[in-house]
């Protein structure tokens, strides 16, 4: 459970753990310092010679000797300059947070936006939880945060009532209405699974930005709510609010899983009429949107008008060749993407492995098969379930489809079969442990037939003991034969 962020506390000075001691600058050294600025700069109006360095400043070394002169000349105890030095060792990637902190203790008074730049420099690092809890030893310690203070930690916020306690904050502090903050609220409580706050952000807002529109789109689309992203959009265009291609990703992305190929095909014509044809994630959400409703020819004929192709691009439509029995034109596009200089990853080879499997072509399997090895490509366990059912069907397995009770085609009960839980056990099982280290596999329900029989065969085939612990007994595997002698 998250600590509540308390308004009205009284702590020690920031970052305690690491103190660092702070003489405050007297009237000699303020005049010191004045007397410096004159002997080094003529012209009253030329900023002194560190605050340009600054400017220009790239790595910590140069930073922290600039830093040295700052103190030196009494340059430092401006609030400005002194603001610089801790945005530049929050926000550069060459910079340093701990620096950054220990400079934050010198000064005596720093302003909200030398804080902001310390909750930025957390949050760009991924260091949620230090933003968050920075941003509470700010409030204890009396600093009033600003509209630049929210938008990051609800970026940071991954916890739910840590988030409505922001929220609660920010309207606290009079900024509940500023479209930036809502919009990263918004996606504050997308994240964090609660779309009907999202919902209610979304709803009170005065002035709607396009990327209001996405971001509510993106939430419904995410959590597989496709069907109220797409009547968000529908009502997005009623307002005659035109969007962008942010936007419509968003909504190909919800179209693809509610199978919606009516609204896809106006989000294309759409596209291609405002000009954003030749924009590469657009027409890849395209391509899925296509073939996962079985328009295949379609997403080949935008495939084959694509002057910009990536690897999501290669895949899909290889997949889609896979999944729509067209086997060979599967082959043909990854010979394709070779000779582009394009090389295949875990999904291109599962689409590629299954093609193989489906076929029989147990020969071309083990080609696949050194090339992963050749490319180094990881094997995860989608991967690796489909090299074992590969090496499998070589040893004369068959799977037994009666097992399937589903009403749908021979080939999509093949591959359910093949995603039982106790495969993908055993699979993840054979790529992350060493050669004839024993795999031991718990389930809370009967193995199937299938899964006996397959398991079997791959004890012989991989030389492994594997023990697997179903809802009635045990089952010893080893050397293609079962503990239980096939009765169980």
């Amino acid at each position: 459970m998250a600590a509540p962020l308390s308004l009205h506390h009284i702590r020690p000075p920031f970052n305690s753990d690491i103190p660092v001691s702070y003489t405050k600058p007297t009237k000699a050294t303020a005049i010191a310092a004045t007397a410096a600025v004159a002997t080094v700069t003529k012209n009253p109006i030329e900023p002194h010679p560190c605050l340009t360095l600054l400017d220009k400043c790239s790595t910590m070394s140069e930073l922290k000797q600039i830093h040295a002169q700052l103190l030196r000349t009494g340059l430092f105890f401006d609030a400005f300059t002194a603001s610089k030095v801790v945005a530049f060792s929050a926000l550069e990637g060459s910079g340093s947070l701990r620096y950054a902190r220990l400079v934050l203790n010198q000064i005596p008074n720093p302003t909200t936006y030398t804080c902001n730049s310390v909750i930025r420099g957390y949050t760009n690092k991924d260091l949620n939880r230090d933003a968050i809890l920075f941003y509470q030893e700010m409030i204890l310690q009396g600093w009033v945060p600003d509209s630049f203070t929210f938008p990051s930690l609800f970026k940071s916020c991954g916890d739910l009532r840590e988030g409505k306690q922001l929220h609660c904050h920010s309207t606290k502090f009079g900024f509940a209405s500023d479209s930036y903050i809502q919009n990263t609220m918004m996606n504050m409580y997308a994240n964090c699974g609660c779309l009907v706050s999202a919902r209610k952000v979304f709803d009170k807002m005065t002035e709607k930005s396009v990327v209001s529109w996405a971001t509510m789109i993106d939430a419904y689309a995410k959590w597989d709510q496709p069907v109220e992203a797409l009547k968000l959009f529908g009502r997005m265009e009623s307002e005659n609010v035109d969007p962008n291609e942010v936007t419509l990703v968003n909504v190909l992305t919800a179209c693809a899983r509610a199978r919606d190929l009516d609204m896809a095909k106006r989000v294309h014509r759409y596209i291609d009429d405002y000009g954003f044809g030749s924009h590469l994630k657009l027409n890849t959400a395209l391509l899925d949107v296509y073939c996962k409703c079985g328009c295949v020819s379609l997403a080949r004929d935008l495939f084959d008008t694509m002057r910009e192709k990536n690897l999501f691009s290669w895949n899909i439509m290889i997949n889609g060749h896979v999944e729509d029995s067209n086997y060979d034109e599967a082959f043909l596009l990854f010979r394709e993407m070779q000779l582009k200089g394009e090389k295949g990853d875990q999904v291109t080879m599962v689409s590629l492995l299954l093609a193989c499997s489906h076929l029989g072509a147990l020969e071309l399997g083990k080609w696949l098969h050194a090339y992963i090895e050749k490319e180094k490509i990881k094997v995860d366990v989608a991967l690796g379930t489909t090299l074992v059912d590969i090496r499998l069907k070589k040893a004369g397995y068959v799977p037994e489809k009666s097992e399937v009770l589903l009403d749908i085609d021979e080939e999509e009960k093949e591959t359910a079969l093949s995603l039982h839980s106790e495969k993908l056990a055993i699979a993840f099982g054979l790529i992350s442990t060493k050669p004839r280290t024993t795999i031991r596999v718990v389930k809370n329900l009967r193995v199937c037939s299938d899964c006996h029989t397959a398991t079997k065969l791959i004890s012989k085939v991989y030389n492994r003991e594997i023990i697997v612990r179903d809802r009635n007994r045990f089952h010893r595997f080893r050397d293609g034969s079962c503990s239980c002698k096939d009765f169980w």
